[in-house]
């Protein structure tokens, strides 16, 4: 892993990706709410990861990161967390009768914006390890 910074790119964030990760546009920027969104996909192989800042998000991690874990519960296929701190989670979930696992760190508030790193569109399927790898690699976030 290497460290990548996007704060060239638009989105102030450094972070480790493996070497030779390529940065890609993800959602177009966005309005909802009074809060600007715009997004990046960092990407080589397994590691598929949208980066997104929210500007304008005003509210703390304390906040931000129950209401995401809570709607993370909600869903039919959830089976459980593997890892939980006050940044975010590993959620193991069910499909087809097959268990997968899903990402979401929500690294910082900086200055008015919030940003959030999720699985990028198209992830695939993760193991355990490799969610924890991605999760672990996301907590260098700053």
């Amino acid at each position: 892993m290497v460290p990548i910074d996007l704060t060239s790119k638009g989105i102030p964030v450094v972070f480790e990706a493996p070497e030779g990760a390529t940065i890609e546009p993800g959602i177009p920027e966005t309005a909802a709410g009074g809060i600007m969104m715009k997004s990046l996909v960092v990407k080589k192989g397994k590691f598929n990861v949208e980066v997104i800042e929210m500007m304008g998000d005003t509210r703390s991690l304390a906040e931000i990161v129950p209401g995401i874990r809570q709607g993370s519960r909600e869903i039919d296929v959830h089976q459980g967390f593997e890892k939980e701190t006050d940044h975010g989670h590993v959620q193991r979930i069910r499909l087809k009768g097959l268990d997968e696992f899903l990402f979401n760190y929500d690294a910082m508030v900086k200055g008015g914006s919030s940003i959030v790193f999720m699985p990028g569109s198209g992830q695939g399927t993760l193991t355990k390890q490799e969610a924890l790898e991605i999760f672990e690699a996301l907590e260098t976030a700053h």
